[in-house]
């Protein structure tokens, strides 16, 4: 079942898009989604059904507020640009969302991840930077800064570099994942030599499926090893 989402913080509503199965459905676990710099929309509903295929449910979260949704792409790059500058309100937001999740029934925060791209993928590490300790954090071509510096050193991550990536210096990307890996970390980093950003969105170019299809299945496999333990706390 798909149904609306509200949330009201600091005076200003959010809407998100929250997926339930049947009561007859057991999930494997629940995941906060965060959106690209475009805001909640389409591509949110197909990720809520990519989630949702692997068997698990959950919310794909509005970062920009119900009034303040973006109207074209421009206006999107003003609000994607000025949230990532103002690191206080995104992680403000991102931290709201996690914490209006753990009141809904079925919601737990041993077994919910937090899993962006691009902005949103950006917004995910600074929700990690906030202090949220999810069972795992995935983050595919987001925002990074050069050194992971403050993220926690208990939350198994994912992160899925772009090596030809045009919006995030791919410089960026590669001394993130050498400083993230010589501090042992919990989880996996992974680098695509020759996949540009934006990828993993549905109705790419032949080769960006394929990288759409190399990066689920690197999703999968982090889900496995978290189902098993693998980085246990």
């Amino acid at each position: 079942m798909l149904a609306w989402e509200p949330l009201r913080l600091d005076g200003r509503l959010y809407g998100g898009l929250r997926w339930e199965p049947a009561e007859e459905v057991t999930l494997r676990g629940r995941v906060l989604i965060l959106h690209e710099f475009d805001g909640l929309g389409p591509e949110s509903l197909w990720l809520l059904r990519e989630w949702r295929a692997r068997g698990w449910g959950g919310v794909a979260a509005d970062l920009y507020g119900v009034s303040l949704r973006p109207r074209f792409a421009g206006e999107a790059a003003l609000r994607a640009r000025a949230l990532r500058g103002l690191r206080g309100p995104l992680r403000a937001r991102v931290r709201g969302w996690w914490e209006h999740l753990l009141t809904l029934p079925g919601y737990r925060k041993e077994s919910l991840l937090l899993f962006g791209s691009s902005f949103g993928g950006h917004a995910v590490l600074e929700g990690l930077r906030a202090g949220l300790r999810p069972l795992g954090a995935l983050t595919v071509y987001g925002y990074l800064d050069p050194s992971p510096e403050g993220l926690p050193g208990d939350v198994p991550l994912l992160a899925i570099v772009a090596g030809k990536d045009a919006v995030v210096p791919p410089e960026n990307g590669g001394s993130f994942l050498a400083d993230w890996g010589m501090r042992g970390t919990p989880g996996r980093g992974v680098l695509f030599p020759g996949a540009p950003h934006g990828f993993l969105r549905p109705g790419r170019s032949p080769e960006g499926r394929v990288w759409a299809k190399r990066a689920w299945c690197e999703v999968d496999r982090f889900l496995s090893d978290l189902e098993r333990g693998e980085w246990s706390r």
